[in-house]
């Protein structure tokens, strides 16, 4: 061991003698950080785990760890010192194993020097350390693969410039060529998902080539016949059976531990609950173009990350929903196919259309769209698929939705929380001079009603005495609207105070969801928010948002009073002559919030898409979410409410956003 470390030391401190590892060194660090910029996409990366930094680490040390090894041994015969090592009393692994080791060494502690940049990269991106260690780990397992090839290379061969070549060609081959499961096992490390069979095929391939090495110096220190017939015999042999080896353990163990911070591709509970109901065959299909996948490597790794994850709902139903990956040709039939069913795109500098979405199927063509997947949502993929997969198979989630609002008003901001709702309910709109509302909406939402005319009101009354819900969103002061606007009276107030619900004169700009409302997000931004006073003791109040004054928002439970007599229009209307009145409702539930502006979240929708869809909003504040979550509580449909969102530090803003935002302020 003793005589081991000594040529470790010898071997590692020649590196810095000649300056090679100097020179080594800083063309790895220039060129990996060059290619992170350049062939990376660093700065429109959205991902957390600096994809763009680790990626092209093949290329990079196919060029540099050649410039290592070729010397190890071809400096050995060209001194003629080799003759004296190979005289010694020594094992043939000890120089095999100390040469490797130095270069495996100093390789290392160059891969050291990329920690600075990675750090830099934490203050405008927020990364999963777990992920980015597993990277790491991947490139350490990388230079010892590359480093055994190298030192062998080495030692069959005199000339360094000859080394040097075959190194680089042998390394590319590695790489590139089809049989291998190279590039494989390193994404792996990549998504922070691993096999047993990802680092096994490091270890065992590279003490494999260590083992050649060995092998070739005892053939150069005897003088046995058919040397190079045995060589080439014992190398075939050895790597016949690591490669039988690691497709027993791969087809033994296809189980993959997945080491992210947030465990993204592991499907949650919920997930894991939809899967067990279902009772038909599913198809999955995901669809990306071609010009999307090759655009950038963001593109690429979100549509790896989509991909692995989405293969999970294959594994879980046991063949039950067959998953589909699909890359499409520009201009091609089916590219026009799924662009008309519904996938939305988008027109790229080279004339072409990208895109990336799905369609979850079932048996009898019956389907649901997911327009799309955007890299700054991923943290919202899993419940995407999952209200897909819902949506047919439980059709008793997919209910109707009434919205009256306003279009005199200015209440066009207030339709990002509407489009959201799309996504998963029928939204109808309601106009104000309809006699009857519709038993048929399982739930109404008044925004910003100003002056709403007695025989609406009639209606409305009607609805809630028939078990109808509804949600209302009033504002004595919007932000939105003009004075005059502002100054009209609200018709609904006299119709809430005769429910016992009446509104202070006092305003609040803070509040504080209530934990029962509460997801990922826990304030909400509210604007000159009206405070609630509960006067009917016959109502059970949930709170929905709080403020120190008292309630902005609540959920009301129990039971109400028509404010009528009986109906008041059936004479002057034939029409209304023959509806039902009912004068009670024993278990009525309406929701009242105080201020409409909490709907106005511009945040909530992602500007930087010209499509706005459902599948294009970000959760940036709140608000959306204590609205979205108040709508599934009234429907009946807390099973959306307990989708998975995977709490991942999604980075909303890639690095070159952040900075044009600064630039223009």
């Amino acid at each position: 061991m003793q005589v081991f470390w000594a040529l470790l030391q010898k071997e590692f401190a020649a590196c810095f003698k000649n300056g090679v590892a100097y020179i080594a060194a800083f063309v790895y660090w220039l060129v990996a950080i060059g290619t992170a910029f350049y062939y990376g996409s660093y700065l429109t990366m959205n991902d957390t785990a600096m994809y763009a930094l680790f990626l092209w680490q093949p290329v990079i040390l196919m060029i540099i760890v050649p410039a290592l090894t070729m010397r190890v041994w071809s400096e050995e015969y060209k001194t003629g010192t080799d003759e004296f090592l190979l005289t010694q009393p020594l094992a043939d692994y000890v120089p095999v194993l100390a040469k490797f080791g130095s270069v495996f060494c100093l390789l290392s502690l160059m891969s050291l020097g990329l920690l600075p940049f990675i750090y830099c990269s934490t203050v405008w991106l927020h990364l999963d350390i777990a992920n980015v260690v597993c990277c790491f780990i991947g490139l350490e397992l990388l230079m010892m693969l590359f480093s055994a090839l190298g030192c062998l290379l080495s030692c069959l061969n005199r000339q360094m410039m000859v080394t040097y070549l075959l190194s680089v060609l042998s390394i590319a081959l590695w790489i590139w060529l089809p049989f291998g499961y190279f590039y494989e096992a390193y994404k792996n490390f990549l998504f922070g998902e691993i096999g047993a069979v990802d680092v096994l095929y490091f270890l065992l391939f590279s003490g494999g080539l260590l083992g050649v090495n060995v092998l070739t110096l005892t053939l150069r220190r005897t003088t046995m016949r058919h040397r190079v017939l045995k060589f080439v015999g014992f190398t075939g042999l050895l790597f016949a059976g690591l490669l039988f080896s690691l497709l027993t353990i791969h087809n033994l163990t296809r189980y993959k531990v997945d080491l992210t911070t947030a465990e993204i591709y592991t499907p949650k509970q919920q997930t894991i609950e939809i899967i067990k109901n279902i009772k038909e065959p599913i198809t999955l299909e995901i669809y990306a173009a071609e010009d999307y996948l090759a655009e950038n490597s963001a593109s690429r790794f979100f549509f790896e990350q989509i991909a692995r994850f989405s293969k999970k709902y294959e594994t879980l139903s046991q063949g039950l929903i067959k998953v589909d990956v699909l890359t499409v040709k520009a201009f091609s039939a089916l590219e026009e196919n799924i662009l008309g069913r519904g996938l939305y795109f988008e027109e790229n500098t080279n004339g072409s259309r990208n895109y990336f979405g799905a369609f979850v199927k079932l048996r009898d063509g019956t389907e649901t769209v997911i327009k799309q997947f955007l890299p700054q949502r991923y943290a919202y993929a899993e419940k995407d698929i999952d209200k897909a997969l819902l949506k047919l198979t439980q059709a008793e989630v997919h209910k109707k939705i009434g919205v009256y609002l306003d279009r005199k008003q200015n209440l066009r901001p207030f339709e990002g929380i509407l489009l959201n709702l799309e996504n998963d309910y029928q939204v109808v709109g309601v106009k104000e001079n309809i006699p009857y509302i519709s038993p048929q909406f399982d739930l109404l939402l008044l925004i910003n009603p100003k002056k709403l005319p007695a025989l609406f009101l009639y209606a409305l009354d009607q609805y809630v005495m028939n078990g109808g819900k509804v949600a209302f969103f009033f504002d004595l002061h919007t932000n939105r609207q003009t004075d005059t606007i502002n100054e009209k009276p609200l018709s609904i107030l006299p119709f809430l105070t005769e429910w016992g619900i009446d509104i202070a004169k006092d305003l609040s700009d803070e509040g504080e969801i209530a934990p029962f409302f509460a997801g990922k997000q826990k304030q909400v931004n509210l604007a000159s928010a009206a405070v609630l006073h509960i006067k009917n003791e016959a109502l059970a109040v949930q709170p929905l948002i709080m403020a120190q004054d008292g309630l902005i928002g609540a959920v009301f439970s129990g039971k109400l009073q028509s404010h009528y007599q009986g109906n008041p229009f059936a004479a002057n209307n034939p029409s209304l002559r023959y509806l039902p009145w009912n004068g009670v409702n024993e278990t009525a539930q309406i929701a009242v919030i105080g201020d409409v502006d909490v709907l106005d979240d511009e945040l909530w929708v992602d500007t930087r898409t010209n499509d706005k869809n459902p599948y294009s909003l970000i959760a940036s504040a709140g608000n959306g979410e204590v609205v979205r979550y108040l709508v599934d509580y009234l429907l009946g449909n807390e099973i959306y409410r307990n989708l998975p969102i995977n709490l991942v530090n999604n980075n909303e803003q890639n690095i070159k956003t952040q900075l044009e935002a600064q630039a223009y302020q």
